[in-house]
């Protein structure tokens, strides 16, 4: 059964690449350069660094590469070694900034409460409101709740 599936994805990939958009492009231009009698457009294994070489009039074999064979690039590896160094220590150094100034403020917040332990009550828009003072929030809470009476409690019966 599973082979079976495997099989079909193996003919679904077979086709898309055969019956891909690049490709019937590719078929395009070539039937078209055929009917116009122009050269058909380059395929891809006509493009190497040689024959663009010797396109431009340059000669193949340059001075520091004698036999013509062109040394890899140093760019991907660079990257990749930004990629697995850089980034970590990055995050970590962003991190440690983000956990400093939220230990700074609240730093900040515990010295504030403990000049001001009983601040005004700020209403929403952020004004005191009146008739409360500078009671702490607790003490406000219990001066506008009447006592409560425990026989009229559903969970005390």
């Amino acid at each position: 059964m599973v082979s079976v599936a495997e099989q079909f994805s193996n003919l679904r990939n077979t086709l898309g690449s055969i019956l891909g958009i690049f490709t019937l492009l590719r078929w395009m231009r070539t039937l078209i350069a055929k009917i116009t009698g122009r050269p058909p457009p380059a395929d891809a294994t006509a493009l190497t660094p040689s024959a663009f070489a010797s396109f431009q009039g340059l000669s193949t074999p340059s001075p520091s590469n004698p036999n013509g064979v062109s040394t890899p690039s140093r760019k991907p590896f660079v990257i990749f070694l930004l990629a697995v160094f850089g980034l970590p220590y990055l995050m970590t150094k962003l991190i440690r900034s983000l956990a400093k100034s939220a230990e700074e403020e609240r730093h900040q917040q515990q010295q504030h409460q403990q000049n001001h332990p009983f601040g005004p009550v700020l209403g929403p828009d952020d004004q005191p409101l009146p008739d409360q003072g500078y009671l702490p929030h607790h003490q406000q809470q219990q001066q506008q709740q009447p006592p409560i009476d425990p026989s009229k409690l559903d969970f005390c019966r």
